[in-house]
């Protein structure tokens, strides 16, 4: 496999360092097409190389009109669009660019021109909508990242889910949820209820208990269950359900985001939920994937559009994390760290490209067995990123 295009792009990773400041969210949005359109090529095509694509595009009508749009679409949205005249945006884009117009041929040109109107699509939508609606409740800041019980308990919790037994991970994991609430409750000064504390110790509880049983041992990791437990196919169905709802319980996606501050837990969930749900049960996981996948993309999109962030990056993680796969792990770890560059990173054009850049991964791996909701999220959330200044807002 070639991946020629793949390395004419890591330019564009500089897009946040010399973009306007006022177009950060634009250069977010533009990693995020150029995400999506260059893991479209790579799995339809099988190559990143300008030679195969032409010939392909050669070879059928189909072909040429799949290359066409594709490359089309990433001419307009990654390169040359939203911020056409500014030349240092245009400069890191140019070696891509070159890259994209050596892969297509004449028979591909009406397919080119689609392709550039659907590119046009997420800076011309983000613009036209405005500055978008109030945003959420106010920040706690960054006083959770500075008490060391959160940061002990959750260092605790990875370890102990990445090389301990899966039952202190578990006491670990509900532990850490029981103080995060602790934590917010002394924040907000008000009786608050510990419904998703509660929630997700219930769940853990259970999947713990089915989990033991069918090792037949209490000191089973979550990185060997899956060859040392005999996981039938209906068990693992049930312990990757489990899993996702003591997943959602901790980390509190969108509408749920305001009964909990899960700032110090996301992190620790994309560790834990990766080991619990890609790693010891994958088979079990796919078969709720479609389900979980239709229910978390709307959520996502809706929860940016409100800039609910906390909200937003929990639901992004769930779709990462439930993916087996060394670069979902990678996804779900930037955009769990997201709400922690919103308080903590001194610089918005760090958190704007991690932001593109989390998000990039995460459309590249969900493209893999849901390309509609892929490219829904895709676009979605670039035109999200072209209305906002940043798609991480400050607190």
């Amino acid at each position: 496999m070639s991946a020629v295009l793949l390395w004419l792009a890591a330019p564009l990773l500089l897009l946040p360092m010399v973009a306007r400041r006022d177009r950060l969210g634009a250069a977010a949005g533009q990693l995020i097409v150029a995400g999506l359109g260059l893991a479209a090529l790579l799995q339809g095509a099988g190559s990143l190389d300008p030679r195969d694509l032409r010939e392909i595009a050669n070879q059928s009508s189909g072909g040429a009109w799949f290359v066409g749009i594709t490359v089309g679409a990433l001419i307009t949205g990654a390169c040359l669009l939203p911020d056409i005249r500014h030349w240092r945006s245009r400069l890191v884009a140019a070696p891509l660019l070159i890259g994209l117009v050596l892969s297509v041929t004449v028979h591909a040109a009406l397919a080119l021109v689609l392709g550039g109107l659907i590119g046009c699509l997420p800076a011309t939508l983000g613009r036209s909508s405005g500055g978008g609606t109030p945003a959420g409740p106010p920040a706690h800041g960054a006083s959770a990242y500075r008490r060391p019980a959160s940061l002990l308990l959750g260092g605790v919790t990875i370890v102990m889910a990445a090389a301990g037994p899966a039952l202190l991970a578990a006491v670990a994991w509900c532990a850490l949820g029981w103080h995060e609430w602790q934590g917010l409750r002394t924040a907000r000064g008000a009786r608050t209820m510990p419904i998703l504390p509660a929630a997700g110790t219930l769940l853990v509880g259970v999947w713990t208990w089915l989990a033991l049983t069918i090792a037949a041992s209490p000191l089973v990791g979550l990185r060997a269950f899956a060859t040392d437990a005999p996981v039938s196919p209906a068990a693992g169905e049930w312990l990757a359900l489990l899993a996702i709802g003591w997943g959602i319980a901790m980390t509190a996606p969108w509408p749920l985001d305001r009964l909990a501050d899960v700032r110090v837990q996301l992190p620790v969930a994309a560790v834990v939920l990766y080991l619990a749900v890609a790693c010891a049960t994958p088979d079990g996981v796919a078969h709720w994937q479609p389900l979980l996948s239709v229910i978390l993309v709307p959520v996502a999109i809706v929860a940016a559009a409100s800039r609910r962030w906390d909200g937003a990056a929990a639901a992004l993680l769930l779709l990462a994390a439930t993916r087996p796969g060394p670069g979902t792990l990678a996804a779900a770890l930037v955009v769990a760290l997201a709400p922690a560059g919103r308080r903590l990173a001194p610089s918005d054009r760090l958190r704007s490209g991690a932001a593109g850049v989390g998000v990039a991964l995460l459309v590249a791996t969900l493209l893999r067995d849901q390309v509609l909701l892929a490219v829904i999220l895709a676009l979605g959330l670039a035109v999200l990123a072209n209305r906002h200044d940043h798609v991480v807002a400050p607190a």
